[in-house]
């Protein structure tokens, strides 16, 4: 059943899936994708909770792209099997590099039926960290002391509050 506000759905059997919200949920999540690796064909993967994590490796770019989206296909299988959706508007491409290349836009992988394009970007969140592709950190460097700064802000402001309220009691 799904409650908003004072409205209720009515209550159905659940087939397949776990509940929104259980405590078990990520546990099992874990266990059921984790055979995706074994699929993966030299891909290398990093699995936690919900983000999946692909990454492969080659001294040209052109082999790179081809071979990648040669050995990505039977996560789409497999993804096709176990009725899992890829959430594509969440899914990122990011090439690391110290050297000059010319680096697309955009990457296209062919699936079952149709093409997906995926974005790709200098940086992304990967698990609260700021990820680029120099490998620098500067980006999550920046973040965490514009946090910090907005805290001690913060804080200053609070204890000079209590002095002047603490001071203009009579």
């Amino acid at each position: 059943m799904t409650k908003i506000g004072d409205n209720k759905s009515g209550v159905n059997n659940i087939k397949l899936g776990i509940p929104q919200g259980s405590i078990l949920g990520p546990l099992f999540f874990l266990i059921f994708i984790n055979d995706l690796p074994l699929y993966l064909n030299e891909l290398k993967s990093k699995l936690f909770a919900d983000d999946t994590t692909l990454y492969h490796e080659s001294h040209d770019i052109n082999h790179l792209l081809s071979d990648f989206s040669i050995k990505v296909r039977p996560m789409f299988d497999w993804c096709t099997k176990n009725r899992i959706d890829i959430n594509w508007s969440k899914t990122y491409c990011m090439f690391v590099t110290d050297r000059r290349v010319s680096i697309p836009t955009h990457i296209e992988l062919d699936m079952m039926e149709n093409g997906v394009s995926i974005e790709v970007v200098d940086s992304f969140k990967l698990l609260g960290v700021i990820i680029d592709n120099k490998l620098n950190f500067n980006n999550h460097i920046a973040k965490l002391c514009l946090t910090i700064n907005s805290k001690l802000f913060s804080i200053i402001r609070l204890f000079l509050s209590l002095y002047f309220c603490k001071n203009s009691i009579f």
